[in-house]
């Protein structure tokens, strides 16, 4: 079940730079009858918190035919006001085996999360929240496997 904190949301409508909401939702198999009980609440009252979607991965991919464990790595220097990670979602298609992001912070090093992206297609709460601060490095991997006898490309 995914449901954010108490008092936690997206600010969307005006004064905003998002005028509406699309909800996306995708299937691996198709499902004679939809029981998913997905539900979107609005409300006009100001929620204390904004929550977001951070988005971390390689750009460019380029898999060599018949290759194992190609890594992708990836960073970037976070600057903004703090943030907070209460759950993640690891995703590559089904070339991808294992997804792992770090926070980097005065040269130490701490495992955001390390998953298998051919779990169900979820966003997993973490054991307790991992806050970014302003100038904090976050990094990460893709770890590839390409069985197949052709290039594999993304971007």
């Amino acid at each position: 079940v995914n449901i954010l904190y108490l008092d936690v949301g997206f600010h969307v409508g005006r004064n905003t730079p998002y005028k509406y909401v699309v909800v996306n939702i995708h299937y691996l198999s198709i499902l004679k009858n939809d029981y998913s009980g997905n539900q979107l609440i609005m409300t006009r009252k100001p929620l204390t918190y904004h929550a977001g979607v951070m988005l971390g991965g390689s750009g460019r991919i380029y898999l060599q035919p018949k290759t194992n464990s190609i890594r992708t790595p990836f960073s970037c220097q976070y600057n903004g006001p703090p943030i907070s990670i209460f759950a993640v979602r690891v995703h590559a298609h089904q070339w991808g085996r294992v997804n792992s992001l770090y926070r980097v912070r005065k040269g130490e090093i701490s495992q955001i999360v390390k998953g298998d992206p051919q779990w169900p297609q979820s966003f997993y709460p973490l054991a307790s929240p991992v806050d970014i601060q302003n100038n904090d490095y976050v990094m990460g991997q893709c770890v590839y496997d390409n069985t197949e006898d052709r290039v594999v490309t993304v971007g």
